[in-house]
């Protein structure tokens, strides 16, 4: 309740107590009563009166209540809404691009599969390899004193390195020294275990020099007028495609009527060496040295 109400309250009080006090002032008086006065005469006056006195009033006048002292009123604390809807305005959100794509993967064009068997597919038949016919080397013989051996000197039976006629400096040699998968090829040669063989004083088997349990094999040319890559298969014993035999006279190996052949005369690294029946060209002439 505001001050305002309160002084109002207090002034409607005094009001009514002032209203009630009159009111019963006026109901207690009697009315006034009209006293006769004699004429005057000569006696000995006599002594007025006094009217009597009304008793006084001992009736307590009835109180008015005490109000009830309230309490001071608190202006109600106003309550702020902390929902974002409706009070608090909702932060600005940026508008945002929409998101980007990404980029269309390309679709790889279809893998063209080679069909060339030499490149690409395994064939389950065997693949004959022809020697392409080329124009013979000249074949001239090592001067005297050469450290190649003579090829009227039969071979010692120790490590020794079978070199291609036509060019010395390349040596009959196991491709990476490795028999999982043996490639024989010619390569340049130089001191080294893989190009060193076992040969025989005569005739028979010849073994590889780091791997003796490895003989050359000629058994996969036999029957085929193309020939095919000479083998390094395990030594057996009565296997005629290991069973070589060097003839000085025309400076080949030859076993089972297939002969140590240079393919296609080629004189370069790695170029593969095959069992190719009997030609009598350069590309069979070999000799025999003990030095690279």
């Amino acid at each position: 309740m505001s001050l305002n109400n309160l002084i109002a309250a207090a002034i409607i009080v005094i009001i009514i107590i002032i209203v009630y006090i009159l009111y019963r002032a006026r109901v207690a008086t009697p009315p006034l009563t009209t006293i006769p006065v004699p004429p005057p005469t000569t006696t000995t006056p006599t002594t007025p009166t006094t009217p009597a006195q009304s008793p006084p009033d001992t009736t307590t006048p009835p109180t008015t209540p005490a109000q009830p002292s309230l309490p001071p009123t608190q202006p109600t604390p106003t309550t702020i809404p902390t929902d974002p809807w409706t009070y608090e305005p909702s932060p600005m959100i940026p508008e945002q691009a929409p998101p980007t794509p990404p980029p269309a993967t390309p679709t790889p064009p279809p893998t063209t599969i080679p069909t060339d068997p030499w490149t690409y597919q395994p064939t389950s038949t065997p693949v004959e390899i022809v020697s392409v016919p080329q124009a013979p080397v000249t074949y001239t013989p090592p001067p005297p004193g050469s450290p190649i051996l003579s090829t009227k000197t039969l071979p010692n039976g120790k490590g020794q390195y079978i070199k291609y006629g036509p060019n010395a400096a390349y040596c009959l040699d196991l491709g990476n020294n490795s028999v999982a998968s043996p490639w024989l090829q010619i390569y340049k040669c130089f001191n080294t275990g893989q190009m060193k063989w076992i040969i025989p004083a005569s005739k028979g088997q010849i073994k590889h020099f780091n791997h003796p349990t490895y003989c050359l094999d000629a058994t996969a040319a036999i029957g085929k007028a193309g020939g095919a890559p000479l083998g390094l298969t395990l030594c057996k014993s009565g296997v005629t495609g290991q069973n070589w035999i060097y003839d000085p006279a025309t400076d080949t190996f030859c076993a089972a009527g297939q002969c140590l052949n240079n393919a296609n005369f080629k004189i370069a690294n790695s170029n593969m060496v095959q069992a190719y029946p009997k030609s009598g060209t350069s590309a069979q002439k070999w000799l025999i040295g003990n030095t690279a």
